[in-house]
């Protein structure tokens, strides 16, 4: 803890409870390492560092998203604080803050706008939580003064009391950005943020969108990129993201296997959502840590979601929440 800072670092009981997997088991069964919500991707210096870089490539549409939150967040404070919020503060819990671009922008308005009484930022990647508090926590300039904490915990596990913090009378402002919302099961992940919230919280959520109008079925297969949105996920950057927990697992590298993409529609449930696939072929290498062999024609690497607007407005409304400013 800095006190000069107000910067409290906090590791959750997720992490090393009987409910977590030990780390030298997931790094000996892909089926774990690579999980659908691409929790492995970005924790470790490589897998941390990986993500990073995806983040400064321009086709990868990051520093559009900082940019459109720098623009945009002013409105988004204006309509909350004509439901009288304001009055009470905001305490703003991010569930994801990556590197803590999204975050610092969120917070700068929030503290030129309405009382700020404190922030958290909730994360499985300990590394990524450095990267955003050295951003937050120690280079992001605010007018008033509250305390910040990272915790690194898991998503998917617990019952959010690592957060939750007191009840306080503060309105909780909990963000999930960085199109954090299109690598889960969306359904089983927004059920489990709502059980968390408490009447008058808001959730403030971002997602890549597309422009391909209704898909039947499983979605067309394409074999590389026909659109700058499919691009997104086929640059050099993203394709070394998508291998990192085989590069740190395995004795192979990206350039060692042959990268393709897919749409399908296998892990969303929201209407006319696409599934992009990011898989690798011919991987012919050996486990690192055990020497084992390991050859597979084929390996999915990463899986994101791409929304059509209008059906994922509807789907969320569906779901239980009340959409207050898009």
């Amino acid at each position: 803890m800095s006190e000069t800072k107000d910067i409290v670092f906090a590791v959750d009981s997720t992490m090393y409870d009987t409910r977590s997997d030990p780390q030298r088991l997931v790094y000996e069964d892909l089926d774990t390492l690579l999980a659908e919500n691409l929790q492995h991707h970005f924790s470790g210096l490589i897998c941390a560092r990986r993500w990073l870089d995806v983040c400064a490539d321009p086709e990868y549409g990051h520093q559009e998203l900082v940019a459109f939150f720098a623009d945009h967040m002013p409105e988004f404070i204006s309509r909350l604080r004509d439901d009288g919020a304001s009055r009470r503060g905001f305490s703003l819990i991010s569930l994801g803050p990556g590197d803590g671009a999204v975050d610092h922008h969120i917070l700068r308005h929030l503290d030129r706008a309405v009382p700020v009484a404190s922030y958290c930022g909730f994360d499985f990647s300990f590394e990524l939580l450095c990267v955003a508090m050295q951003r937050i926590g120690v280079a992001g300039s605010y007018r008033q003064r509250f305390p910040k904490r990272a915790v690194c915990g898991d998503l998917n596990a617990g019952d959010g009391c690592a957060w939750a913090g007191a009840d306080d009378g503060t309105v909780r402002l909990l963000s999930l950005t960085g199109f954090t919302l299109g690598n889960f099961a969306e359904g089983a992940l927004l059920s489990r943020i709502r059980s968390w919230m408490r009447p008058g919280d808001c959730l403030l959520l971002d997602a890549r969108t597309h422009e391909f109008g209704r898909v039947g079925g499983q979605a067309a297969r394409v074999r590389g990129p026909s659109t700058r949105t499919l691009s997104s996920y086929t640059s050099p950057a993203n394709n070394r993201f998508a291998f990192g927990p085989l590069e740190v697992a395995t004795c192979a590298t990206v350039d060692d296997v042959t990268i393709g993409w897919e749409m399908k529609r296998t892990m969303t449930k929201v209407p006319n959502a696409i599934n992009i696939v990011v898989h690798c072929a011919d991987l012919d290498t050996k486990m690192r840590f055990t020497g084992r062999p390991l050859r597979r024609d084929r390996v999915e690497l990463a899986t994101t979601t791409l929304y059509r607007y209008e059906d994922l407005a509807g789907w969320l409304i569906e779901s239980g929440f009340t959409v207050i400013h898009t």
